[in-house]
């Protein structure tokens, strides 16, 4: 989680593409070459995902309604998908937000490395040469895509925790 994209980026495609050889590092033509990018792409938020369930999951096994659960005789799988799983789980609702705008900007890094087409990299090139209306305006579309992600996941973490609709109220 601590490692930035472009170095996870760059790391993957030496290792899988100049040392062992297996997947091409450029382009975006073949199945092949949309495994570096997407795996550089997901491994963080993957990363991120699995520690926030885990912790959730470890705090919510030590309730006292899990214990009574284990108490009543039920088995550890009975306890975890009727008692643990829904609210380990409910952290999960706020994360989107954040969530996607590391994606936004790790695109635009593994565009870069791995020579793909996309939204990131017009943009780096509107930047560059000075284009500002592309610029501005690729830049506002981001941002309220963003901001727009960020208010849903916190609509959704309204909806699914009790607390917070008794918090807000």
């Amino acid at each position: 989680m601590g490692l930035p994209t472009f170095f996870v980026g760059t790391v993957l495609a030496w290792l899988f593409a100049v040392k062992l050889g297996w997947l091409p590092v450029y382009g975006w033509s073949g199945w092949q070459t949309k495994i570096l990018p997407v795996l550089v792409l997901g491994l963080i938020p993957f990363a991120q995902v699995v520690r926030v369930v885990r912790f959730e999951t470890l705090e919510v096994l030590g309730h006292e309604y899990v214990l009574v659960a284990r108490g009543k005789g039920l088995t550890h799988g009975q306890v975890v998908r009727g008692h643990v799983l829904r609210p380990a789980l409910i952290p999960l609702a706020s994360m989107p937000g954040p969530l996607l705008g590391q994606l936004v900007a790790g695109l635009f890094v593994v565009e870069w490395i791995f020579s793909i087409p996309g939204l990131g990299r017009y943009f780096i090139a509107a930047a560059e040469v000075g284009d500002y209306p592309l610029t501005l305006g690729l830049t506002v579309a981001l941002t309220i895509m963003i901001v727009l992600a960020n208010v849903l996941s916190d609509i959704a973490l309204a909806m699914l925790d009790p607390r917070m609709r008794d918090a807000a109220s």
